[in-house]
């Protein structure tokens, strides 16, 4: 990837990102605080982290559509959680989309195991990761800043091993991480479900 590429991209998330703050609050996609709630204000944007489901496209166009399989699999992750930021959805909804979002990603790295009970076990290990990432939403930049060290850590272990795989996908995830971050620890938007559940699959995807 050149520096133009990396420059363009940047631009097109910190558009979306700003793009995307202003029609939630038009259309009130906000958080009510509740008494857990570390805020009061009833402005504060859902589903902000939808920007990760944008660097994952920006990637697989980027990429010349490599990993049709992961990608899907984001996408039915991303889309029905973005629905339940909107709209509260029954829990069975968003497991069945984690479950699928998990075999299509061991579909995509070859791990589509004969000994089902190994599979099956991969898959819930995944759903669960998934779903520990979803306790660690807030306003304080820790979603971001915990990510950035993560994708960090594995983009540049790639780097030095000249490993194949990720391509675009861990450098744009982080520059997607370095906007969100920017306006989250300023009280900006909650990640949510949409990027609760979206984050961790680029990582889970780059991983051996």
């Amino acid at each position: 990837m050149t520096p133009v590429v990396y420059i363009v991209v940047t631009l097109l998330l910190a558009g979306v990102q700003a793009g995307y703050l202003r029609l939630a609050r038009y259309f009130g996609i906000v958080d009510r605080p509740n008494e857990r709630s570390s805020h009061t204000d009833e402005t504060t944007v859902r589903g902000g982290g939808i920007l990760f489901f944008v660097a994952g496209l920006a990637a697989f166009v980027c990429t010349n559509f490599a990993g049709p399989y992961f990608f899907a699999g984001l996408t039915v992750v991303a889309a029905v959680s973005f629905m339940d930021d909107l709209r509260s959805l029954p829990v069975r909804y968003r497991l069945g989309t984690h479950v699928v979002g998990i075999a299509l990603l061991l579909a995509k790295n070859g791990l589509i195991i004969n000994e089902r009970w190994v599979f099956a076990g991969l898959v819930i290990m995944g759903v669960g990761i998934l779903n520990a990432c979803n306790f660690m939403d807030g306003i304080n930049g820790m979603t971001a800043f915990y990510s950035l060290v993560c994708v960090g850590t594995l983009w540049y272990w790639q780097w030095q091993l000249s490993l194949p795989g990720a391509g675009a996908l861990l450098p744009f995830v982080f520059i997607a991480l370095l906007i969100f971050g920017w306006v989250n620890a300023r009280r900006g938007p909650f990640a949510s479900r949409a990027t609760s559940a979206a984050r961790p699959l680029p990582s889970l995807f780059c991983c051996p």
